[in-house]
């Protein structure tokens, strides 16, 4: 069973969907939008996605009471009278107040489902529903009681009417849709936990380390009211106040713990009697028992909840739990092996493990009853990298990666441009508020003309000219980012030629931001501003038209040097030419577009303006001696037509097409772009290895300098055996960094490291002389990776078989040409 639409009116801004009411065809309306007195209130109603949904609006937009809508449709609560629309024409006192209304459509119902709602229609013969069946569910009329609704759908019979049904509860109707499955976001894990709590849960339990400790230090401070039972009667008012804690009756510190239970007992899978052992072990001082089961409850944690798959910022970061006495103190260690508390890190850390223990707990299993996940702004607490980890954590859920889970539907609110999955524009739904009565109405398609009216509902924030991304790739303008942006998504999605893209030759939109210079001539100005200031020097690769204009601003880039080097490598600058078929003579990005989609894109910018369609000849752009537009506004002016083609408006148009295209036009228009999107891929993943080993470089250089400028020949070889450590620690994961990985373990043996660390360092300055070679060790490994790899998957592209990867191995006595060789 799939939610196609969520239907609500009347219900707070909700009012109703008044450009529906203004427009729509009276024939043609649906018998659930007219109410009691026949006059035509059309619900607001939200597509939604079969797998995950965004909901996008301003501040007041109502992006909040579609979620709620959503859940009173499937379940029924809170559905109250002081929710009505106070600014509906039905809004009257001197009247039995009205209840607002929610409603659901779904399909796609399996066989089982079907006969469970055919049995609660009472429906027999022809009359029941087929296999492609809807069902729209609305709960109370306008007058109705709460628990009343009114189903619709449509029999099998031909040319059938709708069907309706009134119901005086809808409860066996609840039980038959989707559970909505809510992650709350303004829950974090907290620091601790009672054992006794996790035990039986009791309120009474709910006493946190820092209550017990107020009351411990209240006792041993006032010895004097405890001397006599006269002194206790005395100052048992004081006492009481101190024994009396408010705190414990507080939800959101019992809706915490609640967290911290799921993470314990329903993710790393503890036995709920592990913790009775674990008191009866602390109560004992059995330290060492108590030690034991506390390592086993973070090797399931470990195991269970694997926080570093999610948590990308840090690949080794991991959550631990100790004991302190009678709680238990959840901590976190990172790539430095340290442990630290929640507080000594950032608010979103917690906020994001609390969200990710909710999903992990709430998920549903194999053969469970279907959920739908609802989640009101998550973004709140999360820099913009955590949202970027969170939006993988909302996709696995519609797409489990785990065969013992089910999908659940996903529907989400937002107003950050960074919880917007790029590569699926298709699932965002924006909200606009209207003025006065008008209410809320929803945007669909907004991703059309570069996501407008998205950017004006986010703000300025999202126009990605305001801002480079982590990686990034610079593009002439508008119309080169609406073609790579939408064939990256579509070639992620369909892959080319009945195959999967592979995940080499794919962009991601959620990590690269497809920068538009605004011509070509801004470019290089552009990956100036990008790479040429500051230390801190994102990942760029240029794409470019492969005309003069195009060929100028590659010269300059090449003049364009800092620290003596070009400020984008020339390897990392792609044109037009390289992409194109053989025996062409490309030059723009347009070109690549094949003539019949091209001749569609036409008809339909004319379309849009109100013209008829030019109908233009395939043959004769087939054979063009010129660019595409201008073979176009050629092909334009020879048959008298009034209108001429803008780059911009044909890449819209070409995109709009496609998607009512045919299979041979999608699938000629893939082939088309798939060399484009895979060169750029391969390009960005060269330019990320690049700034990644560069940055390491950096650091070790400043640990080696510091190292050297610290110690001298009477130094220990314990200082020199942390300073390995501290290199290894740099060290990142991947075939750049084994030849590194080998090189610092060669010296931590030719020098004996492992042992006597006590000891005077006699071989210091030899070894001085051999770490100085570490960076350059890095350097060289990195630039042969890199080449091999590129050259790869360049051969792949073209169908060629790569050749053998290069030994990377290296001698110890041959530093110097090796490195001499990679610099240059």
């Amino acid at each position: 069973m799939l939610i196609r639409k969520t239907y609500s009116r009347f219900y707070r801004s909700l009012n109703y969907d008044y450009l529906l009411r203004d427009r729509a065809d009276p024939e043609t309306r649906p018998a659930w939008e007219k109410i009691e007195d026949g006059r035509w209130f059309p619900h607001l109603s939200v597509r939604l996605e079969p797998s995950v949904t965004t909901i996008v609006g301003a501040n007041e937009s109502g992006k909040t009471q579609v979620i709620d809508a959503v859940r009173s449709a499937l379940s029924g609560a809170g559905v109250r009278q002081s929710d009505f629309c106070r600014y509906s024409e039905l809004f009257a006192v001197d009247a039995p107040v009205a209840f607002p209304e929610f409603g659901i459509e779904v399909g796609n119902l399996t066989q089982q489902e079907r006969r469970i709602a055919n049995n609660l229609l009472e429906l027999e013969g022809e009359s029941r529903l087929p296999s492609n069946s809807s069902l729209w569910i609305f709960r109370c009329g306008s007058t109705q009681a709460p628990g009343a609704g009114v189903v619709y759908w449509r029999s099998t019979a031909p040319d059938a009417d709708l069907l309706t049904r009134s119901f005086e509860s809808l409860d066996d109707w609840t039980a038959f849709l989707p559970l909505p499955w809510t992650i709350d976001p303004t829950i974090a894990l907290p620091d601790s936990v009672p054992i006794q709590w996790l035990i039986d849960g009791r309120v009474q339990s709910a006493t946190s380390r820092q209550d017990r400790l107020e009351l411990l230090n209240a006792v041993l401070g006032n010895p004097a009211w405890f001397a006599s039972e006269d002194s206790v009667q005395q100052h048992k008012a004081a006492i009481a106040a101190r024994l009396s804690k408010p705190s414990r009756e507080k939800p959101d510190v019992l809706a915490q713990f609640e967290v911290a239970r799921q993470l314990l007992v329903d993710v790393a899978q503890v036995d709920v009697s592990t913790f009775e052992a674990l008191r009866d072990a602390v109560e004992g001082t059995d330290e060492g028992h108590a030690t034991a089961v506390t390592t086993a409850m973070n090797d399931l944690i470990r195991k269970n909840l694997n926080p570093a798959r999610w948590w990308t910022q840090d690949p080794e970061f991991n959550l631990t739990v100790g004991l302190r006495d009678h709680d238990l103190v959840f901590t976190i260690r990172d790539r430095t092996g340290k442990d630290y508390t929640f507080g000594e890190r950032s608010t979103g850390l917690k906020y994001f493990l609390s969200y990710l223990v909710q999903f992990l707990a709430g998920r549903p299993r194999r053969g469970d009853r279907q959920k739908v996940l609802l989640m009101d702004e998550p973004d709140t607490y999360l820099s913009s990298r955590g949202q970027q980890d969170l939006l993988r954590v909302l996709s696995t859920a519609a797409f489990p990666d785990d065969p013992a889970f089910d999908p659940a539907q996903v529907v989400y609110v937002t107003h950050s441009p960074f919880l917007i999955d790029r590569n699926h524009a298709e699932r965002v739904r924006v909200l606009d508020k209207g003025d006065l009565d008008e209410g809320t109405r929803v945007v669909d398609r907004a991703h059309h003309n570069r996501y407008e009216p998205l950017r004006s509902a986010l703000g300025p924030l999202v126009g990605e000219t305001t801002f480079m991304g982590s990686q990034n790739i610079i593009v002439e303008g508008p119309s080169d980012q609406i073609f790579v942006a939408a064939m990256a998504t579509d070639l992620g999605k369909h892959g080319v030629g009945g195959r999967p893209v592979p995940p080499s030759h794919r962009l991601d939109l959620n990590d690269v931001t497809i920068v538009p210079a605004g011509g070509t001539l801004h470019v290089p100005y552009m990956a100036f501003l990008a790479r040429g200031r500051g230390e801190e020097r994102p990942p760029v690769v240029v794409l470019l038209d492969s005309d003069k204009d195009g060929k100028k601003a590659r010269e300059e880039l090449r003049e364009l040097k800092t620290d003596g080097k070009p400020i984008v490598a020339d390897d990392l600058v792609v044109e037009i030419d390289e992409v194109a078929p053989a025996a062409t003579t490309f030059q723009q990005i347009e070109d690549l577009v094949p003539p019949s989609v091209a001749s569609r894109a036409v008809d339909r910018y004319y379309e849009q303006l109100g013209q008829p369609a030019p109908g233009l000849d395939v043959s004769s752009i087939q054979d063009r001696s010129a660019d595409m537009i201008t073979t176009l506004n050629g092909l334009l002016a020879n048959a008298s037509l009034p209108l001429s083609l803008q780059k911009v408006a044909f890449a819209r148009c070409v995109v709009e097409t496609l998607e009512s295209a045919s299979a041979d036009l999608r699938e000629e228009m893939r082939e088309a772009f798939a060399p484009l999107v895979a060169c750029l891929a391969i390009r960005s993943a060269v330019a990320i290895d690049r700034e990644r080993s560069g940055a390491i470089r950096k650091r070790m250089t400043r640990s080696i300098r510091l190292f050297a400028s610290d110690r001298n020949e009477l130094s220990q070889r314990e200082h020199a055996s942390k300073l390995l450590d501290a290199l290894e620690g740099l060290i990142d994961v991947g075939p750049n960094y084994e030849p590194v990985r080998a090189f610092v373990s060669d010296l931590r043996s030719r020098y004996r490291l492992q042992a006597d660390l006590g000891e005077a360092f006699a071989d210091h300055a030899q070894f001085l002389d051999d770490v100085r070679k570490l960076p350059n060790v890095l350097r060289s490994a990195s630039v042969e990776t890199v080449e091999v790899r590129g050259s790869s998957r360049d051969q792949q592209l073209r169908g060629e078989d790569a050749p053998p990867a290069k030994d990377t191995s290296l001698d110890n006595s041959d530093q110097g040409p090796q490195v001499e060789r990679a610099e240059t």
